[in-house]
């Protein structure tokens, strides 16, 4: 079937090799075997089954895709349901969307509800989903293998599974479940991660934006920045970053070579190491702190072992101190067993 330079509506059923060129279709269509559409605009209720090929075409109102979907330098508005192995690229979408399947998504500009890239929206997406160098806005879901790479992504965005964020920025509401690698980013708004977060290069902030930050499960945190407001629970290792704002730490707190300033709770084994540390420090369980310089109130409950470091400020110390080879100038209080050494 070749049509070129047409205008067809009313309700139509094509099979086989289908050549759509500079035509105009209204109506219900369905298309099966390899469709291959160019230059053209369709409305109306369209089905395609098979291999279909869109270039350079403006396709809107409810359409439902099977199978292999190319679809390059479009514009699509409406509804649109994806199954199969669906590839976008440089297209413009806005409306509905439901993407089931190996979804490849780059340069495009999505808008509206995306189930499953400029888009905005509601979109759903299942499967492997890869978004580059793309704009997305409104509320996202992603089920599968996430890998985003050079994109925006603002609104309320929803992650589950392993999800791969680089060189991108993201504001908005944003909820991660499974395994989450961030690098390069910059992160803004308010994020919730659960289950093994690792995060390196980024900045990630919350305070301007009111931005609130909840980690749960294995973060690690490595040469970022992270300001705003952040609760951490599981095993959290911090290295070579820079941590502003109000943080929480519960479980297994291991910090190294980092700058650590603001209001900071721990709870549970907390390894400091060469790290600097000021404002308003809270500390209880098993606490080791090593080659460190401390400034500010710290207030430590528990086991606490201290060396080779430089405390100034206010200190409360209650339950089992020891000290060895460090420097110790403010207002110390200390109630419990205290064994000083080598000052």
């Amino acid at each position: 079937i070749l049509t070129r330079g047409s205008y067809l509506s009313g309700a139509h059923t094509y099979q086989g090799l289908i050549l759509i060129r500079g035509s105009y279709l209204s109506g219900a269509h369905t298309y099966q075997g390899l469709i291959r559409i160019r230059g053209s605009y369709l409305s109306g209720a369209h089905t395609y089954q098979g291999l279909i090929l869109i270039r350079g075409s403006y396709l809107s109102g409810a359409h439902t895709y099977q199978g292999l979907i190319l679809i390059r330098g479009s514009y699509l508005s409406g509804a649109h349901t994806y199954q199969g192995l669906i590839r976008i690229r440089g297209l413009y979408l806005s409306g509905a969307y439901n993407y089931k399947g190996l979804i490849l998504i780059r340069g495009s500009c999505l808008s509206g509800a995306h189930t499953g890239s400029y888009l905005s929206g509601a979109h759903t997406y299942q499967g492997l989903i890869r978004i580059r160098g793309s704009y997305v806005s409104g509320a996202h879901t992603y089920q599968g293998l996430i890998l985003i790479r050079g994109s925006y992504l603002s609104g309320a965005h929803t992650y589950q599974g392993l999800i791969r964020i680089r060189g991108s920025y993201l504001s908005g509401a944003h909820t991660y479940q499974g395994l989450i690698l961030i690098r390069g980013s910059y992160l803004s708004g308010a994020h919730t991660y659960q289950g093994l977060i690792l995060i390196r290069g980024s900045y990630v902030s919350g305070s301007y934006l009111s931005g609130a930050h909840t980690y749960q499960g294995l973060i690690l945190i490595r040469g970022s920045y992270v300001s705003g407001a952040h609760t951490y629970q599981g095993l959290i290792i911090i290295r070579g970053s820079y941590l502003s704002g109000a943080h929480a730490y519960q479980g297994l707190i291991r910090i190294r070579g980092s700058y650590l300033s603001g209001a900071y709770n721990y709870k549970g084994l907390i390894l400091i190491r060469g790290s600097y540390i000021s404002g308003a420090h809270t500390y209880q369980g098993l606490i080791l702190i090593r080659g460190s310089y401390l400034s500010g109130a710290h207030t430590y409950q528990g086991l606490i072992r201290i060396r080779g470091s430089y405390l100034s400020g206010a200190y409360n110390y209650k339950g089992l101190i020891l000290i060895r080879g460090s420097c110790l100038s403010g207002a110390h209080t200390y109630q419990g067993l205290i064994l000083i050494r080598g000052l």
